[in-house]
């Protein structure tokens, strides 16, 4: 399972919300990610390699930074702010991490090598959705748990 969760500690503006109140906004923007997932599952297919994986790769990165933009809106309860501060950082390494995938996608390859010929980096972008899953779940932001 890929959890993917953007929210950001930064820029907030607005009023300070209640946990109830960050809570629903924020899963509300998080319902946003269908899409991305969506994509996701194109660049899997087998039938796309190279500059079609490439594009939606890039096509997830580019969701992922616009609930980024969206959620910077929102300004969480003071006793969520470390947790959200957190997991803003493990989500834009993520996205740098997507992105990085597509900038890597040669001609011809499919995805499936492209995680193969990443392994590194894709042992850390696990790493960071192990981290987000945890964090999503304890900031209780379910609509931002995708399948995997």
């Amino acid at each position: 399972m890929l959890a993917v969760v953007l929210l950001v500690g930064c820029g907030k503006a607005g009023p300070r919300l209640s946990v109830a109140g960050f809570t629903a906004k924020a899963n509300k923007e998080c319902a946003a990610l269908g899409k991305a997932s969506d994509a996701f599952r194109l660049a899997q297919d087998p039938a796309f390699e190279g500059a079609d994986v490439r594009r939606f790769v890039r096509q997830v990165s580019a969701r992922f930074r616009q609930l980024v933009r969206n959620i910077d809106e929102l300004v969480p309860p003071e006793q969520l702010e470390d947790s959200v501060d957190a997991l803003v950082d493990d989500l834009t390494k993520y996205a740098d991490g997507l992105d990085t995938l597509a900038d890597r996608t040669k001609a011809g390859q499919g995805f499936a090598e492209v995680i193969q010929a990443n392994s590194p980096l894709v042992r850390r972008m696990n790493s960071i959705a192990t981290r987000v899953t945890t964090a999503v779940g304890d900031l209780g932001l379910v609509a931002c748990i995708l399948p995997g």
